[in-house]
């Protein structure tokens, strides 16, 4: 029985191959911007490593580079291999010598392209893991008074539906505007409860990172309580509102207030952290 060999391709990979060596003008511009991203990202992950801090749109940048690099590593790793393997079929005929010295040429160039993406890979991991590590010791997430301010805020909301008092229209937009600054805050409590469980796994394969490890997870249930503390609170403003708009409209009321022109003064006065939460 015959054996079939493992670089054996087809034809119709074979002409796929080729066509690897039909280089237009368009795909060699493409080339260099490849190179000249993959520079400019190297570059930029190498800055990053002296800052002490990464700020939320670096951390942001790192995750996407990082899934970039490794498609890229991952791209050109199975090309290089699918290269080789027509090599091999077309070295044994007769004819395909300048083929076969382009492809090579085409392997070496997908070899150098999957170590960039490697060593982008390897960056992007490093700032990660510095960042994580700093979260890891870091005693709070977000400032507990905010989180105090939310929850309070919440409280008073509540009673007055509980009470039965129907917001104005004032009141309403008001509401709106305290609704939207915390909203980067639920984004944020998302995404790091997300960093931080992905990061515990990944840690948890090593050895002697038991106490990393540990970090993280509680780090992770942190973000979740102000998480959900965040999310209650936008629950009720949106009940809030609904009482308010589920109002018939008065006779010579106006049409549409702007939340953004709204001073909260005069609507929660008796709750003045509303005004600092908006600092």
């Amino acid at each position: 029985m015959a054996i079939t060999p493992p670089y054996c391709v087809d034809e119709e990979e074979l002409m796929s191959l080729k066509s690897l060596l039909e280089e237009d003008d368009y795909d060699a511009a493409a080339d260099r911007d490849i190179e000249e991203m993959m520079r400019s990202c190297l570059s930029m992950a190498a800055k990053l490593q002296d800052v002490e801090v990464l700020p939320p749109e670096a951390v942001a940048w790192v995750a996407g580079v990082e899934g970039t690099a490794a498609q890229m590593a991952r791209t050109m790793g199975a090309l290089a291999e699918d290269i080789r393997r027509g090599v091999a079929v077309l070295a044994l005929r007769p004819g395909e010598e300048a083929a076969v010295e382009a492809l090579r040429k085409q392997a070496a160039l997908a070899d150098a392209r999957r170590d960039g993406g490697k060593e982008l890979l390897a960056a992007t991991r490093l700032l990660q893991e510095k960042d994580l590590r700093r979260l890891a010791a870091a005693e709070h997430l977000v400032d507990p008074e905010r989180v105090v301010v939310v929850r309070c805020m919440a409280e008073v909301l509540d009673s007055d539906l509980a009470d039965g008092i129907v917001p104005t229209p004032g009141e309403v937009a008001a509401a709106a505007v305290l609704d939207s600054t915390v909203v980067g805050m639920h984004e944020r409590m998302v995404c790091l409860a997300g960093r931080f469980r992905r990061g515990a796994a990944a840690f948890e394969a090593r050895p002697g990172e038991e106490a990393l490890v540990g970090a993280l997870e509680r780090q992770a249930a942190k973000a979740d309580a102000v998480h959900a503390t965040v999310e209650a609170f936008m629950d009720t403003v949106r009940r809030y509102q609904d009482a308010g708009s589920s109002q018939p409209a008065k006779a010579g009321a106006a049409d549409v207030i702007d939340p953004s022109s709204i001073s909260l003064t005069p609507y929660f006065a008796h709750h003045q952290l509303a005004i600092w939460l908006l600092c």
